[in-house]
């Protein structure tokens, strides 16, 4: 009894013994290279960069990549391009949300709910008991 071993689950995230990491082993041998950037990272990098540009009144100013696109999109909205006009819409959409003042909540609030349900039962019964006084004294 002393020498039974225990057996413990095998199964999925359960590997048997024998198919284990020893100690010191790791399943991703080459893993991560240290230093290596996240596209976030290589991205932010990249839009942050500064570059030299003509602007419209044709001086050469520096500006990041970021600005500059941004600067491009609405030049060609401004001119009519259909496609960038749909993109800065959208673009505004993510970044301001919609602000035009008819932005009503999906979803009331279940105590709103319940306000507007009592008010709509009071004048139900007020309505029947209304009715019923007319009806008793038509009688």
């Amino acid at each position: 009894m002393a020498n039974k071993k225990r057996r413990r689950p095998v199964g999925y995230g359960n590997p048997p013994v024998e198919h284990q990491f020893g100690p010191g082993q790791s399943g991703n041998p080459g893993g991560r290279p240290p230093g290596a950037k996240s596209l976030k990272t290589v991205l932010a990098e990249e839009q942050s960069q500064r570059v030299s540009a003509t602007d419209s009144q044709g001086k050469t100013r520096s500006y990041s990549k970021l600005q500059l696109v941004v600067k491009r999109l609405i030049e060609k909205a401004a001119k009519g391009d259909v496609r960038a006009i749909a993109k800065l819409i959208e673009l505004n959409i993510q970044v301001f949300g919609i602000e035009d003042g008819t932005e009503r909540k999906a979803h009331a609030d279940r105590r709103d709910g319940d306000i507007i349900e009592d008010y709509l039962q009071r004048r139900i019964n007020e309505e029947l008991a209304r009715r019923s006084n007319a009806d008793g004294e038509g009688q």
